[in-house]
């Protein structure tokens, strides 16, 4: 199930892009609103062959293998993706995405993992990508509105509400051991009130060169608990000996601002992926592979503890947070499409595509 919402949250957060705008054609005038179930209505629009949310490669992926394994075969009808098969170990193929279009938009994303259906929806202003749902059964995990840089500019804004009850998945795709992960993982009367999400794109070129994600989380935890991750009682300075003395049974209310800052350098040839809505990466929104991701990760988390005589009295305790850095190399066919790319552990993936 974990793995699940963290799909899901990763799937609607990374899941746009836009294959190179050659001409201001519109499709989808009326915004692509919801129906309330979910179900974005949008007329039926000519077909086009621009503008995001539309997948166009010049070389279609047929097969993806790892370390020598097929484990993807993706199916095309008409230049359009309409379903990625994943091999099972016994060497049979399972449906694992389906999509919906409307004319070459894709417009929803049908997918399962562990059993568990969950649904995707895309709604757009003009040619534009405006919002992304996702959906788990009848529950909203996630709702994203998007901003762009001018009138035909790329994607730069990202507003992201997340669902409250699974925050926790969410701070682990954002960085893993992030403190909410690791004080919701023992927790009894943990909870959040609210949650405010948000990520800017800086681009350069055709490829985005970085992506910065800042988020506030407010919700109230018990002392008990909080010191399973902070050694707050040493930390109190001035205060230690009251802070000692406090029952671990005792709420508290707590903020964490967190951020993360992802650079990437590419290697100035074709993405078999610029424009796939399933990509749970922001370099599908680039031209060119990716060849560095480099992540810068900080969390603070205040906890406000009641002092005789002063009242709440803020504590403010830096999180420590890993960052990283990895590469990939590639080897390239005629067209400039990667066929191998390998990561710095040395796993190999490697790319067919299909003959036209």
């Amino acid at each position: 199930m974990k793995k699940l919402m963290v799909a899901l949250c990763a799937v609607a957060l990374l899941a746009m892009s836009a294959c190179k705008k050659e001409s201001p054609t519109v499709d989808n005038p009326s915004g692509g609103n919801g129906n309330g179930n979910g179900q974005p209505e949008q007329p039926e629009q000519p077909e086009q062959i621009d503008g995001e949310g539309i997948f166009c490669p010049a070389q279609k992926i047929e097969t993806i293998a790892v370390d020598g394994q097929t484990n993807e075969t993706w199916m095309w009808v008409s230049d359009k993706l309409t379903a990625i098969y994943q091999h099972t170990a016994d060497g049979n193929m399972v449906e694992y995405s389906t999509f919906e279009y409307n004319g070459q938009r894709v417009t929803s994303m049908m997918s399962a993992m562990e059993n568990v259906p969950y649904d995707v929806f895309y709604s757009y202003s003009g040619d534009k990508l405006s919002r992304v749902r996702a959906y788990s059964g009848m529950i909203q995990v996630v709702n994203i509105d998007f901003g762009h840089e001018g009138t035909d500019g790329n994607i730069n804004h990202l507003d992201i509400n997340v669902n409250n009850a699974l925050i926790g998945w969410f701070a682990q795709f954002l960085g893993g051991g992030w403190p909410l992960q690791v004080v919701k993982d023992g927790a009894q009367k943990f909870s959040i009130d609210t949650t405010t999400f948000a990520a800017d794109l800086t681009w350069q070129g055709d490829n985005v060169a970085q992506m910065v994600v800042a988020g506030t989380v407010a919700g109230s935890v018990t002392l008990g608990e909080i010191r399973q991750i902070i050694d707050i009682d040493s930390l109190a300075g001035l205060y230690a000996g009251v802070v000692a003395a406090l029952s671990d049974d005792l709420e508290l209310p707590f903020q964490v601002v967190m951020n993360d800052t992802m650079s990437y350098s590419y290697d100035g040839r074709h993405n078999p992926y610029h424009g796939f809505l399933g990509q749970l990466d922001p370099t599908a929104l680039s031209a060119s592979n990716v060849t560095t991701v480099s992540n810068n990760r900080g969390a603070n988390i205040t906890i406000m503890v009641p002092v005789p005589y002063l009242g709440d009295v803020p504590f403010t305790i830096p999180f420590p947070t890993a960052s990283a850095t990895r590469s990939y190399t590639y080897t390239y066919n005629s067209a400039g499409y990667p066929v191998t790319v390998t990561d710095d552990q040395g796993n190999v993936t490697q790319y067919s595509y299909l003959q036209q």
